[in-house]
């Protein structure tokens, strides 16, 4: 497992080495809350609720789901598994002793990481502005119960994205899969609208569907909208599972049809 943990530390390294980059991405983020905060406010109005949220309720599930995308929705890993295929660069999987799932995971988890501990930041900063136009809980488990299905959902991006980077193998350039992917996941899992705002008929579609188990899901248990039940973190374990072995069946066939580039 070292060296595992040293590709996680270096993609630590590697975000740390860009700060300039680093800061003015986490100056831009405090800017888009701001944003939102503006926009949210004037779509209220006068009105007490959209839906079954208030403003303090909506501008909390937005902080949350950008939270959650900027920390757990690993998009990055699809370009790079793509281009490492496409360009030649995943030979050097063939001839060393790396697991080159566990390469890609250590790697966004080391991203990750990295992540979560400078956005924290900025969301203190939007907390110590904006803590009074907000609603988070105030009970410790819901933080808790929130952590691990976020967990669970960082999985399940996981190997969606390392699944359609294997695609490379078979189209070559996947860059319209990897938009239309983004932009419909978008929607499913909650980070463009609360789902529980969508039709009817979207609704029940996404019930068959990992995607809300990734943001709708844990910001609905943080806000205590719904309460933390067996199946909901049972659910995403089966998906993971699922994802897991079908990861791993596409990437023994995609071996078999890989012609090397650049060997």
């Amino acid at each position: 497992m070292r060296k595992y943990f040293l590709i996680f530390k270096n993609a630590i390294r590697e975000g740390m080495i860009y700060r300039i980059d680093t800061l003015t991405f986490l100056f831009s983020e405090i800017l888009i809350f701001f944003s939102l905060f503006y926009l949210w406010s004037s779509a209220y109005g006068e009105s007490v609720t959209i839906g079954n949220y208030s403003l303090k309720e909506m501008l909390f599930y937005y902080l949350a789901a950008h939270f959650i995308l900027l920390t757990a929705k690993n998009n990055e890993i699809t370009w790079m598994i793509g281009e490492e295929i496409r360009m030649g660069s995943f030979n050097i999987f063939l001839v060393q002793p790396l697991d080159y799932s566990k390469y890609i995971l250590f790697y966004i988890l080391g991203k990750s990481f990295f992540n979560t501990l400078i956005f924290t930041s900025a969301f203190c900063v939007i907390f110590i502005f904006f803590g009074q136009y907000l609603d988070p809980p105030n009970e410790i488990s819901r933080y808790i119960y929130f952590i691990i299905s976020v967990g669970l959902g960082f999985f399940i991006h996981f190997f969606f994205n390392y699944i359609i980077g294997l695609s490379t193998f078979w189209l070559g350039m996947i860059q319209g899969i990897i938009f239309s992917f983004w932009s419909t996941s978008s929607l499913l899992e909650g980070s463009i609208v609360p789902l529980d705002l969508l039709p009817d008929f979207l609704q029940r579609i996404n019930d068959f569907l990992p995607f809300k188990y990734t943001v709708f899901v844990p910001i609905s248990i943080l806000n205590g909208k719904i309460d933390p039940d067996l199946a909901l973190f049972l659910i995403p374990v089966f998906w993971i599972l699922f994802l897991f072995f079908l990861s791993k069946f596409i990437f023994k066939k995609g071996i078999k049809r890989y012609e090397g580039f650049g060997i």
